[in-house]
């Protein structure tokens, strides 16, 4: 999927669900692959577990939102918009990546770009596997590194 393709998805279920009502599996699946890419994440579930995630109305611009229903039955809103556009995420991959290989950055963005292409939807299928700056996943690690080391 595109981005364009990952935000009309999440327009639909947006669009498509009951207010305050869980969303059905396929759906709550879906957004929990997408929502760790939200810079605010993990401060918004705090170690929390998410048992649902609703479509709330927003009392303030009055637009629908979703929410994630916690194991507490404290809710917090999260933006599909800002998981699936989220600011600074290719820079934390390229530094992630950096990480792994360290060489000039001329050397290193283009073999990055390339790698990335290999995935279905580059930027969001590797950005889940990140966390402060590092990656957290074994396979994309030696992804990356195989890939690099087939290029030079």
């Amino acid at each position: 999927m595109t981005k364009f393709e990952v935000l009309e998805k999440c327009r639909q279920i947006l669009m498509g669900s009951g207010l305050s009502t869980p969303l059905k599996d396929d759906d709550f699946n879906f957004l929990c692959k997408l929502f760790p890419l939200h810079k605010k994440y993990k401060e918004k579930c705090n170690g929390r577990n998410i048992k649902s995630i609703v479509v709330r109305k927003n009392p303030t611009y009055h637009n629908r939102n979703f929410a994630l229903v916690f194991d507490t039955n404290e809710i917090v809103d999260i933006s599909f918009i800002e998981s699936v556009n989220r600011p600074g995420l290719k820079k934390d991959i390229e530094s992630a990546c950096k990480s792994i290989i360290d060489v000039d950055d001329k050397i290193l963005k283009p073999i990055i770009k390339d790698w990335l292409d290999t995935f279905e939807n580059g930027e969001l299928t590797v950005g889940i596997y990140l966390d402060e700056g590092k990656f957290i996943d074994q396979n994309i690690i030696t992804s990356f590194s195989d890939f690099y080391n087939a290029r030079v």
